[in-house]
């Protein structure tokens, strides 16, 4: 696997510059869907997380608990489109290789997917509808990346969710971090991208389930 460079003393410019990225990738797309804008660069394998959840027996959900999902936070350098590892103290972003939207976006539908899919008694809301919903539901993912322990061998992606569960006036009724290490097979992009595919299926699989355990019925 072809790795940039880290990101020490550069950490700001880099940022800053895996948003323009995101941007520009969003450009390809509308292009060809492996290639970059640039006519010199090499084309840029793009990969996809979390989007075959594994549906399941549903409830009839006429009776179903409204929640509203509010909009997913997650760690600055890792909300864009590169793909984050991290290796001791030092961060990097995998060269070659972009996820095909930003990693935000992907995965706020992923999390909406996997209510959808496994939600036993819940039924999502749009944002504007507080007035039915019994709960709030705020995501904040605190770690996603490949994380080396040991230079070249293949990495454990870690995914993190503090799932947070509000009434809609403000008391908490529930509060839970999951944590999901999937050890990739190889330390290739393919095998990366999998372990990713893994750890959020995973991750967001017990959010759900969670959330169908302390949800309160409506008042």
């Amino acid at each position: 696997m072809n790795r940039v460079a880290t990101m020490r003393g550069r950490t700001r410019v880099t940022i800053r510059r895996a948003g323009l990225a995101a941007t520009l990738a969003g450009l390809s797309l509308g292009l060809c869907s492996c290639v970059t804008v640039f006519p010199q660069s090499k084309p840029v394998q793009l990969y996809t997380f979390g989007q075959m959840l594994p549906p399941q027996h549903l409830s009839d959900k006429a009776a179903a608990v409204g929640v509203v999902l509010g909009a997913i936070t997650m760690p600055t350098a890792a909300v864009g489109d590169q793909i984050l590892t991290q290796t001791g103290q030092e961060a990097a972003y995998i060269s070659g290789a972009r996820w095909i939207v930003p990693a935000g976006l992907m995965m706020q539908s992923d999390a909406e997917r996997a209510f959808e899919a496994r939600g036993q008694h819940i039924r999502l809301l749009h944002r504007g509808d507080l007035g039915g919903a019994a709960a709030l539901l705020h995501l904040d993912v605190g770690d996603f990346e490949a994380r080396y322990d040991t230079e070249g061998a293949a990495p454990t992606i870690v995914v993190s969710v503090r799932a947070t569960l509000t009434r809609p006036a403000g008391p908490l009724i529930a509060e839970q971090t999951f944590t999901v290490r999937q050890l990739a097979e190889d330390n290739r992009i393919a095998p990366i991208a999998k372990a990713f595919d893994k750890a959020v299926i995973d991750v967001l699989g017990q959010v759900v389930d969670w959330t169908d355990a302390n949800a309160p019925p409506p008042r």
